[in-house]
């Protein structure tokens, strides 16, 4: 698109750059607002981020126009060029006519049958350059990156200090106070895309799970003195009651700032593959991650984060496939030939003790030799293959340098267990 090529021009030689974060989930935008701050962090420079609004009908960008969460666009940092109010709202307002003019060209074109890409609808000004995409891609550019370097050094985010006293007035009603420790738990379910009208097709569908599976684990913190707050919407199954045990989703408290506050002052976050868990990893919490699908070729963000994975096995004869199989195949591309199984409770409680009787973060030797198995067998021109449906090439470069990134650059690992068991059968 003509717009987005010229602020990457512009982004290389200015000391501002230029970024639009997609609005249209909350996790991606969480994502692009994180990777936004490490470019800008990496070229010496600032980042402008402009959002635009929600109006009506089909001038909506954000997930079933149910609204953009106005207080994760707030998040300040060193890095993040900070303009006044009015100001944000000029910017933010000019990018939003601008958009509208492209939606209704779009589809007047189409009268004529004339489909352009979808991108010229999405405002994604800055998005290609984050990954430090190319024309083509290469995995030399990746390696000269150094993500690993990139993600495990601390990047200074947070809300506000005007949010955050609001915040903490609301916590207080809640019943924490300022020595309470918390985990913020979620575990996806369909419910937010069918009370939307949308039938969630088969990659969605399988990153759900049962949150009552999840009990054992968090009754495990509530003996260890900590507090759970359940994440999540009013469509989700109601968890047990406990003392301790928070179901804000279900809470008069709920609200997008409460959503951000939480996560950023979590102890650390437990839940499954869903977008939400990148609001954590925005602010760089130690993550839990079980039921993780499909890509167990990905590893958890930092040092001391840990994944297990869900069991697959073939429908053509049964076979379970052991972790080391699934290192080997695509298994995003074949998903359809695979029956998938979520943890189980006790999988899910020997994650969270294993993690917090390792304080230190330390890997036992079967995990450093996994961690060092997985970038060796990873054919990354193979994974990154999964984006080839894509057909507008600039968006399809970009996701392969997305994934790759992650590939290499994350310094997570599996639990101890879970990998002893899994690794080959």
């Amino acid at each position: 698109m003509v717009l987005n090529r010229f602020f990457e021009k512009f982004n290389k030689v200015s000391p501002i750059i230029i970024q639009t974060p997609w609005v249209g989930a909350i996790g991606n935008m969480a994502e692009e607002i994180y990777m936004g701050l490490l470019r800008a962090r990496r070229e010496g420079k600032k980042v402008l981020f402009i959002f635009p609004y929600d109006l009506f009908w089909k001038f909506k960008f954000s997930k079933f126009g149910n609204g953009i969460n106005r207080d994760l666009c707030s998040v300040e940092s060193k890095y993040r060029l900070n303009l006044s109010n009015i100001t944000n709202i000029i910017l933010n307002s000019i990018l939003t006519i601008i958009y509208l003019f492209f939606i209704l060209a779009v589809s007047f074109l189409k009268l004529f049958r004339i489909n352009l890409n979808k991108s010229w609808s999405v405002p994604d000004i800055g998005s290609e350059a984050l990954w430090g995409a190319g024309l083509e891609f290469n995995i030399e550019d990746v390696i000269n990156m150094e993500w690993d370097k990139q993600f495990s050094n601390y990047l200074p985010v947070s809300l506000p200090d005007k949010k955050n006293k609001k915040a903490e007035e609301i916590i207080k009603k809640i019943g924490l106070t300022k020595s309470d420790w918390f985990v913020c738990l979620h575990a996806r379910e369909s419910g937010y895309y069918s009370k939307n009208g949308y039938k969630e097709g088969h990659g969605k569908n399988i990153r759900n799970v049962d949150p009552l599976t999840y009990m054992k684990a968090v009754d495990y913190i509530l003996s260890k003195g900590g507090w759970v707050v359940r994440m999540g919407d009013n469509t989700m199954t109601p968890l047990p009651v406990r003392d301790k045990l928070i179901d804000y989703a279900h809470s008069k408290y709920k609200s997008t700032l409460m959503d951000v506050y939480l996560l950023q002052n979590c102890e650390f976050f437990l839940g499954s593959s869903s977008g939400i868990w990148d609001i954590a990893n925005l602010f760089q919490k130690k993550i839990i991650m079980p039921n993780v699908v499909p890509f167990t070729q990905v590893l958890p963000p930092r040092k001391c984060d840990i994944k297990i994975d869900k069991h697959f096995y073939k429908k053509k004869d049964g076979t379970k496939l052991t972790i080391n199989d699934l290192l080997n195949i695509n298994i995003s591309l074949n998903i359809g030939k695979y029956k998938i199984k979520d943890n189980t409770p006790e999988e899910i409680l020997d994650c969270v003790v294993s993690f917090i009787n390792n304080p230190k973060c330390n890997l036992n030797k079967l995990q450093i030799f996994f961690n060092l198995d997985v970038k060796a067998k990873i054919n990354i021109e193979n994974k990154i293959s999964r984006f080839n449906f894509i057909n507008n090439k600039r968006q399809r470069v970009k996701q392969q340098y997305r994934l790759a990134s992650y590939i290499l650059g994350r310094k997570g690992s599996e639990e101890g267990n879970f990998l002893k068991q899994n690794y080959n059968g």
